[in-house]
């Protein structure tokens, strides 16, 4: 309904003003990203003190990483294998999240398959 669009709209609006303030910037064209943080060399470079990174951008597939078949990974396609699993690529932002000295980074997740998706039905 129209009330409920406002009623949300109104949220992203005072999300994004939270957003912006926590990282001061004055428009959401000021923050910075680390695009396509699918490998543990990308992660890693996005996590370091030095990086100008506001942002993580990462593709969350389903394919294999090393000996593990068939789970999430942090790959966008056509790649279906990775060095760095979801699991691990959250794990390690949770971690830098708790013990870093400045500022925490945010993430945002592409998922590239329908299996990610829930059943609302069920």
């Amino acid at each position: 309904t129209a009330g409920e669009f406002g009623r949300r709209a109104m949220q992203c609006g005072e999300n994004l003003g939270r957003l912006l303030s926590y990282f001061g910037c004055s428009s959401p064209s000021d923050i910075t990203w680390s695009h396509a943080t699918n490998s543990c060399a990308r992660l890693e470079k996005a996590l370091a003190a030095k990086a100008d990174v506001m942002f993580l951008e990462a593709d969350v597939s389903w394919g294999s990483s090393g000996p593990l078949k068939d789970l999430a990974i942090m790959a966008h396609p056509p790649s279906r294998s990775s060095d760095l699993t979801f699991e691990s690529f959250i794990k390690r932002v949770m971690q830098h999240n708790s013990q870093t000295n400045g500022r925490r980074k945010g993430v945002k997740l592409d998922f590239k398959d329908a299996r990610f998706v829930l059943n609302p039905s069920s």
